[in-house]
């Protein structure tokens, strides 16, 4: 069986190339959506790892500025035992000071935040003969739970 026109090469590979380009443009579309999605869980991350990054320099500034407060709150204990042994001896007990150096009696061993609206510093004094046990708590609340920086030192009359 004859064809009314002749058969050209070009007839065929035209078609062809057509048949290709259908494939090849549902197949950039798909490849769109990956990069697409790879792209998202690139940003995702990074986001991520700047937060956690953000929030852990946080809490080691706050954490710093704690010691710093509680290292005060010994040198003000250390202040009082300079003033005199007698005197540091009959002050026992659970004191608020706050950032300025006011001393207050805590109540129930409870201090309010005293010091940057954020942080609670509690000193306790505590005689254990022939020595004054001295405890600095400076504690806080970040929003990620409750944590605090306690240091302990020892006194003894050395004059």
């Amino acid at each position: 069986m004859r064809h009314n026109r002749p058969f050209h090469y070009r007839d065929c590979h035209s078609r062809s190339n057509r048949d290709r380009n259908d494939n090849r443009s549902g197949q950039t579309l798909v490849e769109a959506v990956v990069v697409i999605g790879m792209v998202v869980l690139l940003v995702s991350g990074l986001i991520v790892g700047t937060t956690a990054s953000i929030r852990a320099s946080e809490r080691g500034k706050q954490r710093a500025q704690a010691v710093k407060y509680a290292q005060e709150a010994i040198e003000y204990a250390r202040n009082l035992r300079n003033t005199g042994w007698q005197t540091f001896q009959s002050q026992t007990g659970d004191w608020c000071l706050d950032k300025s150096q006011v001393r207050t009696e805590a109540a129930s061993g409870i201090c309010p935040i005293n010091v940057d609206t954020l942080f609670r510093r509690k000193l306790t004094l505590t005689w254990n003969d022939p020595q004054m046990d001295v405890t600095s708590t400076v504690s806080w609340n970040d929003g990620s739970g409750d944590h605090k920086s306690e240091l302990v030192t020892y006194f003894t009359q050395w004059r």
